[in-house]
């Protein structure tokens, strides 16, 4: 049997480790993580040849997450997915994401090894991710590793396809900063005889033996792929609404289109997130993982109403925060089923959060942005005006919003 290098990822240390001891019996090399945050952070240098990874971790990060991320640093990596809970939805996005083969829980560790054995044989097939150019740069500056695409752009500058040092990469005093780049797209000119323009994103180098920089030949499309360079760089976009819970979401809808683009924007945003196409499935869900604080429920199913499973959710789950949603006004209804919010399709992850958190966004009576939330229990409420239109609210401000957002409301002293 050839041996291979591994990556084994699961929340459950018990399980995680017992995984690990049986791969590491088989002749492999094995290292493994508690979370996706910790694989990505530990595969990207480990570059195993084959990912085991646990479909829902308890962190925002999931197995398919980790795999995309992982591929971008080593292109011919294979993944395998193990889940409990085999769906539709989960066998779409698994052949999206190029995964080699999902294994249900309860399985066989001889399965296990089979698949492993398969998997290193075969390469996966070209990703767009493919197109990323990742380098491993060490605290001196020394290029570590470079995935095949960087090479590709070494090769086009005076420095070759094996620099030794970043630095080299460009003329004398020209190397771009990578502090600076840990902030923001920096541009820089490789060092070579045609005219060439790199956008350098680095990651945070504090406390960190290396890190890893992105490049991008400039003409390419300035946002391919961003979720994947900011889960590598552990950088997020500042104009991404963000998941604020630790909570995980199920979205509970019937419309294959409207549930997984529900679904991906969630998982944009940072929330682990479920799908159930039905009542039955949603349920099982719901039973098994503790974790799901958030159900997203469309009252227009054709499994059953909306109010036969409210009761079943809330007996499982009295404290869960379940919201409504249809494309007819159903606020009534579902405020009579004790539901705790409404939204009107088509909705958006930002108008979620900003409902549940209770994020005043906007001014109701002109738009504009305002830096106010309502009162959390034990807060005082302050009079507040739009300095725009002079609107009212009774509300607290959120002192960490941008300065020109703070500027758009006034104290009000009656």
């Amino acid at each position: 049997m050839t041996a291979s290098r591994l990556l084994v990822v699961d929340d459950e240390p018990g399980y995680r480790d017992y995984l690990a001891r049986y791969l590491t019996r088989e002749g492999h090399e094995v290292q493994v993580a508690a979370s996706g945050r910790e694989a990505i952070d530990t595969g990207a240098r480990f570059r195993p040849r084959v990912l085991i990874a646990d479909w829902m971790l308890k962190d925002q990060l999931h197995g398919i997450h980790v795999s995309e991320t992982l591929r971008v640093v080593r292109p011919d990596m294979q993944t395998i997915v193990i889940t409990a809970f085999p769906s539709d939805d989960l066998r779409v996005e698994v052949a999206r994401a190029l995964v080699y083969r999902f294994i249900t829980k309860p399985f066989e560790l001889a399965d296990l090894s089979v698949a492993v054995r398969e998997a290193a044989r075969v390469l996966p097939p070209r990703s767009r991710q493919a197109s990323i150019a990742v380098i491993e740069v060490g605290p001196d500056g020394e290029v570590l590793y470079a995935n095949p695409r960087a090479r590709a752009l070494f090769r086009e500058t005076d420095a070759g396809d094996e620099p030794e040092r970043f630095s080299g990469l460009f003329p004398a005093g020209h190397a771009p900063d990578l502090d600076n780049a840990a902030e923001r797209w920096v541009v820089a000119s490789p060092r070579t005889s045609r005219a060439s323009t790199w956008h350098v994103r680095a990651q945070a180098g504090e406390g960190q033996a290396s890190r890893f920089v992105v490049l991008r030949v400039q003409g390419e499309p300035e946002f391919a792929h961003t979720q994947v360079i900011e889960m590598l760089l552990r950088v997020e976009d500042p104009r991404q609404a963000r998941w604020p819970f630790p909570g995980r979401v199920l979205v509970v809808d019937s419309h294959d289109l409207v549930r997984r683009s529900a679904v991906m924007n969630l998982l944009y945003a940072g929330a682990g997130c479920y799908a159930a196409e039905t009542h039955a499935d949603a349920i099982r869900l719901f039973e098994h993982d503790h974790g799901i604080e958030f159900v997203i429920l469309d009252y227009d199913m054709p499994c059953g109403e909306a109010a036969a499973l409210v009761p079943i959710l809330r007996t499982i789950r009295p404290r869960v925060t379940i919201v409504g949603i249809s494309a007819q006004d159903r606020s009534e209804a579902f405020r009579r089923m004790q539901v705790d919010y409404f939204l009107r399709k088509p909705w958006r992850v930002e108008r979620l959060i900003h409902m549940v958190t209770g994020r005043i966004a906007e001014c109701v009576g002109c738009g504009l942005p305002l830096p106010l939330r309502k009162a959390l229990p034990g807060e005082i409420s302050s009079q507040w005006a739009c300095c725009a239109c002079g609107s009212r609210y009774s509300a607290v401000l959120e002192g960490d919003c941008p300065v020109d957002v703070l500027a758009n409301v006034r104290a009000v002293r009656e």
